[in-house]
């Protein structure tokens, strides 16, 4: 125990502040502030656990390595357990990843050590400003046998989160050797809110592997994250407040590239500030083995009221079902609209709406990619539908479906399993449906079907 814990050293000449097998501080009435602390595990030894208990605040500047040590000979080391506790907790970086198994035999990666960080005093705060790694060190194989990877650490932040710059998290698992598995990937496990520094700046970009990615609070909901990057992840999910929070998560972009499980969440916003008037939405990509979202909007923002600009165009949304049997789950309202012009400024670009896969409507679903009004109305995007469309109740969930000058297209059989409600198409250039013709009972089953407006073709096959 202490009252206050520091560490001072001359930076640029110490390679780290403190360097130990392990390090445990089990209580601590005042501050702790450490330049650096190294655990890291000497040749063929395992990382040391790091805990640190500060009631006030804990601030550490530098690097925290409790990654498991080189190896002359069989498996990688384990990275040690960092456990991190105080009032307040600011840490720069931490790497707990295990190390690589040794090279020219059969010798599986270390795996990685966890990440607990706590924040506990009245208005808790973890700030975070750079990479947090808990990797599985990789397999090694003497040739023949495939050796798998070690497995990566689980990655916790219980309370809110700062980013005062860009950062990073990753959990995933160490690649295997001669065709064997990666290490199981640790889950990143944000327990409450997530917010950036400045407005569309810090970015957030995760890495879980085979992990979940789990945000249990609003994300950007005070202050709107830059680019979020999700890489790899088995379930990546966001539960919020729903009627409480204006969005689960608002960022610039949104971007996922890789999901072998369901992506699910409440709202995801990358609406342009308020001050950037007249300036594009952001394009949105979710790509996961099944997807559900509820809302999306990339809207363009509107011109300046006295400048006769034009308005912004939208951002696209795209959105990929990649398992076996893909379904896309939609349920509220998808907004890819240009932004208004100001006098005879023209009206921006609506963005194109892609749904890939197979889709079942949770509710009644409305898409709008119109172009925005000025002195020329802008164009509209396309919305495109490449697999069929059900309801989840009989005659029940429909579609309202806006799309100005832009095209709808209809690629698989729409109500075929289980009709739709109301489809209501309000405006759109041309509108197709392409089916196999002859082997479904109807190309289109709904309980009404309404259009009211189609500057150019419409053809259905039923």
């Amino acid at each position: 125990s202490a009252q206050d814990v520091g560490g001072t050293v001359n930076a640029g000449s110490d390679a780290a502040a403190i360097t130990a097998k392990s390090f445990t501080q089990t209580a601590g009435s005042g501050t702790t502030k450490l330049s650096a602390l190294t655990t890291k595990g000497d040749t063929d030894a395992v990382g040391g656990a790091v805990s640190i208990t500060a009631d006030v605040a804990l601030l550490v500047s530098g690097t925290i390595d409790s990654s498991g040590g080189t190896v002359t000979a069989g498996a990688g080391k384990a990275g040690g357990n960092v456990s991190l506790t105080g009032g307040d907790v600011t840490v720069a970086n931490i790497t707990t990843s295990g190390s690589a198994g040794f090279a020219g035999a059969d010798n599986i990666g270390g795996a990685a050590g966890t990440i607990t960080i706590d924040a506990t005093d009245g208005s808790p705060l973890i700030t975070l400003s750079s990479a947090y790694t808990a990797t599985g060190g990789a397999g090694a194989s003497a040739g023949v046998n495939p050796i798998a990877g070690g497995a990566g650490g689980t990655v916790q932040f219980k309370d809110p989160v700062k980013l005062v710059s860009n950062t990073t998290v990753d959990s995933s698992g160490g690649a295997g050797a001669q065709g064997g598995a990666a290490g199981t990937g640790g889950d990143i496990l944000f327990d409450s809110t997530i917010n950036a520094s400045t407005k569309f700046t810090e970015t957030l970009g995760l890495t879980a592997g085979t992990g979940d990615i789990a945000f249990a609070g609003v994300v950007g909901g005070t202050t709107a994250l830059g680019t979020i990057t999700i890489n790899s992840a088995q379930d990546v999910g966001g539960t919020v407040n729903a009627g409480s929070d204006a969005a689960a998560i608002t960022a610039k972009s949104f971007t996922q590239t890789a999901g072998s499980g369901t992506t699910k969440l409440s709202a995801l916003t990358t609406k342009g500030d308020t001050d950037a008037v007249g300036k594009a939405g952001g394009n949105v990509s979710l790509t996961g083995g099944d997807v559900t979202v509820g809302n999306i909007t990339t809207s363009g923002s509107d011109a300046f009221v006295t400048g006769g600009g034009v308005g912004g165009a939208a951002g696209t949304i795209t959105i990929d079902a990649t398992d076996g049997s893909p379904t896309i789950t939609l349920s509220s309202t998808y907004t890819a609209k240009g932004g208004v012009g100001d006098g005879a400024g023209a009206g921006g670009a609506g963005g194109q709406v892609q749904f890939k896969d197979p889709i079942t409507l949770a509710s009644t679903a409305t898409i709008n990619t119109s172009g925005g009004t000025g002195g020329s109305t802008g164009t509209g995007g396309d919305i495109l539908f490449d697999s069929t469309i059900n309801a989840t109740t009989k005659f029940t969930e429909g579609l309202d479906l806006t799309a100005g000058t832009g095209d709808i297209a209809f690629t698989g059989v729409v109500g075929g399993t289980t009709a739709l409600g109301a489809i209501l198409i309000n405006s759109a250039q041309d509108i197709g449906g392409t089916v196999n013709a002859g082997t479904d009972a109807a190309a289109i089953t709904a309980k009404s079907f309404t259009q009211s407006a189609g500057s150019g073709t419409t053809r259905l096959s039923a």
